[in-house]
C-alpha cells in the first residue's frame, strides 16, 4: 500500500515539474522572489492557533498585456506549539512544503502595482510530537490550495519588494482541511 502511495506522489510530482518547466519555457517577462514572513494555523486535534515563519521562493512571469500571470511557488513553513488539547506538556512541531502553481492579475502602474492570486498543487507535511520519554514524527502529503493578494513596488528596473498576504489550504491527516494565513515581504528580481 506504501508503494502505491509513493509511486502516485511521484506521478503528480512530475506533472508540476512538467507544468512549471513549460511555464518558464513560453515566458515573457520573467522574475525571480525570495519571501518571508510570518504564518499561523489551527492544527488538527488543537484548540489553539500555531504562530511560525514561512520563507519561500516564486518564479512567475506576466503573459497578456502584463495584467495577467501565472508562476509557481515553494515554501517552507514551521510552527511548533507548546502543550495542546491532547497532552498539556507536549511540544508539537508541524513542518509543510507546499508546492504550488498559481495564476495572478495585476493592475497598477509601473511603479506600483497590486494583485490578486489563486493557484493550487501539492504538499508534504512532516509533524512530530514530544512529551516526556516519549517522542512520535509522521510524514504526509496532500493537495494545496492557496489564493491571495498583494503589491509590488519597485526599486529599480530590475529590483523590486513584494508584500503578499495569502490562505493555504491543505488536506491531509495532520492539519484535517486546515488553513494557513501568512504575510511575508520579498525581494524580486526581474529578468528581461
Amino acid at each position: 500500500m506504501d508503494v502505491l502511495i509513493i509511486i502516485n506522489m511521484i506521478k503528480h510530482l512530475l506533472f508540476l515539474l512538467c507544468l512549471c518547466i513549460s511555464t518558464l519555457t513560453f515566458s515573457q517577462d520573467k522574475s525571480f522572489i525570495l519571501t518571508g514572513g510570518w504564518a499561523v494555523a489551527l492544527p488538527n486535534y488543537s484548540d489553539v492557533s500555531v504562530n511560525g515563519f514561512k520563507i519561500g521562493a516564486q518564479w512567475e512571469k506576466a503573459v497578456i498585456q502584463e495584467h495577467w500571470g501565472m508562476g509557481i511557488e515553494a515554501d517552507y513553513i514551521n510552527f511548533k506549539q507548546i502543550g495542546s488539547k491532547t497532552a498539556s506538556n507536549s511540544v508539537n512541531k508541524y513542518r509543510t512544503i507546499p508546492l504550488t502553481f498559481y495564476g495572478k492579475y495585476l493592475i497598477g502602474n509601473d511603479k506600483l502595482q497590486g494583485y490578486a492570486k489563486a493557484g493550487g498543487g501539492v504538499q508534504f507535511t512532516k509533524v512530530s510530537s514530544e512529551v516526556p520519554n516519549l517522542y512520535v514524527s509522521d510524514n504526509d502529503f496532500g493537495i494545496a490550495l492557496t489564493a491571495g493578494a498583494g503589491v509590488y513596488y519597485t526599486l529599480t528596473e530590475y529590483l523590486y519588494l513584494n508584500l503578499d498576504y495569502g490562505f493555504l489550504y491543505i488536506t491531509n491527516g495532520s492539519y484535517n482541511n486546515g488553513i494557513i494565513n501568512s504575510v511575508s515581504l520579498g525581494i524580486g528580481f526581474r529578468m528581461n
